[in-house]
């Protein structure tokens, strides 16, 4: 170690003493010195982002997957992936300090010097950025450049004074599925921004939930996270649930869009249901227990989910005309689901209650956005049917068509009475929510049953 290095050890060393209770660390050469430039990518998150890319890119290749290519971004991305972070280390290097799980990285533990971080962070970023613009195209290095952009200058500052940080942050965390999409495919499109929309809502839950296990250590070192300004942890686990419940059509979208095929949809929905339950019991019953469970199965979900978009995205794709019996089938789980609701709370369980009717709001939604794709891209189809048939039919469909307009009114208020334990006026506009709703759902099947089937 030569005596400019050590010298600026020491300057560090001093700088974090007070902060780290004089426990700072000697500078560690040869591998335990690459370690911990390593350690500033924050590989686990980086490997994420890799994942998230690679997943984009298989989805965006029209016809075989260009090897090279993928290599390429990959490469680049990693390199932006890891500037991003380390910018994030250096920015961050007073408030690690500060908190317990984060106190001993390593620019807090004095073992790198905030300059070192910097240096290797604006190589690295600068590197992956000019890399993908030279090796892949223009467009990826954009929301590469974004992505460092937003969470080094917008994201990490925004911490120390609004909770609206967790919302922003969620936009560099989702940019690189779409930027893989953009590497293979030359451009964004409606197909890239639903796979930006699915990353999104995804990090919601389970970023809030982790803030919520660590809101003691968030409120040390003084950053304004959501848990932290929230005691009894209300809007927290309100705003989890609600991410969790919107992601389940935004998932399915893929699907509705052509990527991928019904293999995917099934699947998608059945482990968004899974997903939402288990926020709803973080919504409802609170503790670090829930918290936990709902990372962890924030943590089983997407795997699962990229999987499926891999596996799915080469068998047959789902055809616009095959929306109406899906749709139908989306009707018949929402009607199964009511009548379970139903029944449970009658025999007094109110937990399982409320699983069955998130399900029911989950496969509501579903059908919803399945429904607006499908008319988007057909319009309306005229009854062919004649005589006492053709009045039963619009008799049917006027009835249905009026009652489901009040559904995106109804539902939301009943659920939300319920999330703010309004129990007595919820039951009131309960009574009337349900009846309608498992009225819709029913005569949704008999309308499709008329009009494609008969």
């Amino acid at each position: 170690m030569n005596p400019a290095e050590t010298a600026e050890l020491r300057a560090a060393a001093q700088g974090y003493e007070a902060a780290t209770g004089g426990r700072v660390a000697v500078r560690r050469p040869g591998v335990a010195h690459a370690a911990d430039f390593l350690a500033l990518t924050k590989p686990r998150i980086t490997v994420f982002v890799l994942l998230a890319a690679a997943t984009g890119f298989f989805l965006g290749s029209a016809g075989g997957v260009d090897l090279l290519l993928l290599l390429n971004t990959l490469f680049g991305t990693a390199l932006v992936a890891a500037g991003t972070n380390g910018f994030n280390h250096v920015l961050e290097r007073d408030v690690d300090a500060l908190m317990v799980r984060t106190r001993n990285r390593p620019i807090p533990s004095g073992r790198l010097s905030p300059r070192a971080g910097a240096v290797f962070s604006g190589l690295a970023g600068l590197a992956g950025i000019a890399y993908l613009a030279l090796a892949v195209n223009l467009v990826t290095a954009g929301l590469a450049s974004a992505t460092l952009i937003i969470y080094d200058l917008g994201y990490t500052p925004l911490k120390r004074v609004s909770s609206l940080s967790t919302l922003l942050g969620a936009v560099p965390g989702a940019l690189p599925i779409a930027g893989g999409w953009a590497a293979a495919h030359g451009s964004l499109g409606p197909e890239a921004i639903a796979l930006f929309g699915l990353l999104f809502l995804w990090q919601l839950p389970h970023f809030l939930s982790l803030a919520w296990i660590y809101r003691a250590d968030y409120r040390d070192a003084g950053l304004v996270m959501l848990p932290v300004g929230d005691p009894e942890g209300l809007r927290t686990r309100h705003q989890a649930l609600l991410s969790a419940l919107v992601l389940i059509p935004v998932s399915l979208l893929p699907s509705l869009l052509g990527v991928t095929g019904p293999l995917y949809f099934v699947g998608a929905l059945v482990l968004g249901l899974a997903f939402l339950g288990t926020a709803g019991r973080f919504a409802w019953n609170g503790g670090d227990a829930a918290a936990w469970r709902l990372f962890r199965m924030s943590l089983l979900y997407l795997p699962l989910v990229f999987g499926l978009l891999i596996i799915d995205k080469s068998t047959r794709q789902l055809d616009v005309h095959d929306l109406p019996a899906l749709n139908a089938v989306l009707n018949g789980i929402t009607t199964v689901f009511l009548v379970t609701g139903w029944r449970l709370i009658r025999r007094g369980r109110r937990r399982a209650h409320r699983v069955a009717m998130l399900a029911a709001v989950g496969s509501s939604a579903a059908f919803l956005v399945s429904y607006l794709v499908y008319h988007f891209q057909v319009g309306s189809v005229s009854y062919p049917g004649v005589g006492p048939a053709r009045t039963l039919y619009f008799a049917v469909l006027i009835s249905h068509t009026v009652l489901a307009a009040s559904l995106p009114v109804l539902v939301p208020i009943t659920l939300l009475r319920a999330l703010r334990e309004r129990f007595d006026r919820h039951r009131r506009i309960a009574r009337g929510t349900l009846p309608v709703w498992l009225y819709v759902s029913v005569t949704g099947i008999v309308v499709y049953l008329m009009l494609y089937v008969l």
